[in-house]
Formats: C-alpha cells, structure tokens, sequence
C-alpha cells in the first residue's frame, strides 16, 4: 500500500537552528543593503523562495516588524543629537529638523526601501505567493515610491 503524499507545510525543508539564523542573515542583509553590490539579492535568490518569500510578504503588506523599527528609531533618536553638535562645529552643516521630525522622515524612508526590496526580492525569487503579494500591496496606500517599485516587480510576471 502507497503512502499518501505529504501536505505542503510536511515537505517543507527542515532547517536547523544554525541554518534559520543563517537564513535570516541573509534576509536582512538584503532588505537592509545600502548599495546592494555584495551580491546580497542573489544570496536571497539561492536561499530559495519557502525561506525568503513569507518575510518578504509580510514587510511588503505591513512594513518592517515593530521589534526592526522600534531598534531603527532608538538609533534615529541617538544619531539626531550628534548630528546637531557637529554642525555646530561645521559651518557648512545644518540640522533643520528637530529630533522628532528626524525620526518621522527617516523612519519613514525605512519603512519604504524595506517595502521596496521586498518587492524587489519577491520578484527575483518568483515564489508562489509573490503575485499574489504584490497584487495585494497595489490594493494598499502606498507611498509613490513603494508602488512604483510594487508595479515594477509586477512588471516582472508579465514577461517571461
């Protein structure tokens, strides 16, 4: 007698501890790669997608998880003040933004460049539910910027 196939979530490759923080590493290095020349979205893309694509959709859909951006707005809250005392050492530095208004738009722009390099990473691996992803997040409010980048990664399903 045949044994029935195993459901989806059974055949799924089983990782150890060692080999989820590595995956997790490379995740974040590429949601959070400044000039992304080290080769962090192939890293992503040899990952493979039942690894990468349930973070990917979920920061695409509902941004960086609060423990990320409660870590980004502490360090936001401690860069504003050094900032503030060396253009007071350098006449050609100004801060115009005072500490709250720091934090608001750089919290802001890392929330859209996570959004951003999921799409862009949920392109790159094709997974199952990137489409379904990506259709989801043009129905949301998106920043102009996010959804330029969502179009684009959907762009990328239409053409072979």
């Amino acid at each position: 007698m045949e044994e029935p196939e195993a459901p989806p979530a059974a055949r799924r490759r089983v990782l150890t501890p060692e080999q989820q923080v590595a995956a997790r590493h490379v995740i974040v290095a590429w949601l959070q790669c400044e000039e992304c020349v080290d080769g962090e979205l192939d890293a992503l893309v040899q990952l493979a997608a039942p690894l990468a694509e349930p973070t990917l959709v979920a920061t695409l859909l509902g941004g960086p998880s609060p423990a990320t951006l409660a870590m980004r707005e502490l360090e936001l809250r401690a860069r504003h003040p050094e900032l503030v005392e060396f253009a007071r050492t350098h006449s050609h530095v100004s801060v115009s933004m005072d500490r709250d208004q720091y934090v608001a738009a750089y919290l802001a722009n890392f929330v859209a460049l996570q959004r951003i390099r999921s799409a862009q990473g949920l392109a790159a691996l094709r997974g199952a539910g990137a489409v379904q992803a990506l259709h989801k997040a043009q129905g949301l409010d998106l920043r102009q910027d996010v959804r330029e980048a969502v179009d684009e990664a959907m762009a990328q399903f239409a053409s072979p």
